[in-house]
């Protein structure tokens, strides 16, 4: 849920539930969420590193694979790349995430998987379709 709220200097406004806000503030510090300071600044991105992934092979042209990659530094927009292309990828934990690989129309070969936290890419591991 997307929820837009106009608050007033000194005003509050309560959500409940799950919800996307975008808040912007003229003071930095002045927005609070459960009574601690929104840090104003955007986080920094970390490289993720890539220890291992599993399967790390497929059959061309066999239903789709789950692929996990395990590591580390990964958050939940951590996205993992196979051939260079963005995977729709699944955040499991800070050591973990997954993405379905559609192999149907794969051809036999080698490509490289990384995993990507905005700019900073990680190390690549082999994935072997035959």
């Amino acid at each position: 849920m997307s929820v837009n709220v106009q608050v007033n200097s000194g005003s509050t406004a309560t959500v409940a539930g799950p919800a996307l806000l975008n808040i912007k503030s003229d003071r930095p510090g002045s927005v609070l969420i459960d009574g601690a300071p929104v840090n104003p600044l955007p986080p920094v991105a970390v490289a993720p590193v890539l220890s291992s992934i599993a399967p790390t092979t497929a059959v061309a042209g066999s239903p789709d694979v789950t692929l996990t990659a395990t590591g580390t530094g990964f958050t939940p927009t951590t996205i993992l790349q196979v051939a260079g292309v963005d995977q729709l990828t699944n955040y499991v934990d800070a050591t973990h995430v997954a993405c379905t690989l559609d192999v149907s129309a794969a051809a036999a070969g080698t490509v490289q998987v990384t995993a990507r936290n905005a700019d900073k890419v990680s190390g690549t591991k082999p994935f072997v379709f035959t």
